[in-house]
């Protein structure tokens, strides 16, 4: 929406599907692998980082990688390249993933991590996944837009 390849609507409509699609996947998650006496943080994304607040800075930088990612493959320099997008960001996701699993479980989109703190009912630093992700997506589609495409529609960057 920021750098205006996607109406507001359709933008809020993929929200909405992405709330949707998190709470299902959970939700299948959960009754396919939970059983009894299993621990109750079943998927819930934990901070494991001593001080915590590197966290914050670990999520801006996976949410990040993947927003700068997602730009890039969909620039118009890159028109040729379009088979490759799902595997190029899929890469990144892959690498953001194994750098900060450990450390903050990795969440980049606050769905991911809202339904498995529901059902546990755990809520330690919970604002932190529900936060960076979408404030890092905005802030660096905005520079994306007015830094590297200088305030120009995508659609008019190589002109």
């Amino acid at each position: 929406m920021i750098l205006q390849n996607v109406e507001i609507l359709d933008g809020f409509l993929y929200i909405l599907m992405q709330l949707i699609g998190s709470a299902l996947g959970y939700g299948v998650a959960y009754g396919l692998y939970f059983k009894k006496g299993m621990s109750t943080k079943f998927c819930v994304t934990v901070v494991r980082i001593d001080p915590w607040w590197k966290s914050i800075l670990l999520e801006f930088y996976m949410t990040g990688a993947w927003v700068f990612a997602m730009c890039a493959s969909w620039h118009t320099s890159n028109e040729k390249l379009l088979e490759s997008i799902s595997l190029r960001i899929g890469l990144v996701v892959v690498a953001a993933t194994l750098v900060g699993t450990e450390a903050t479980g990795a969440s980049m989109n606050p769905f991911r991590s809202l339904w498995p703190a529901v059902v546990a009912q755990y809520w330690d630093y919970i604002w932190i996944y529900l936060v960076i992700p979408p404030v890092t997506a905005a802030l660096l589609g905005v520079c994306w837009r007015f830094l590297y495409l200088q305030g120009k529609d995508e659609s008019k960057a190589e002109e």
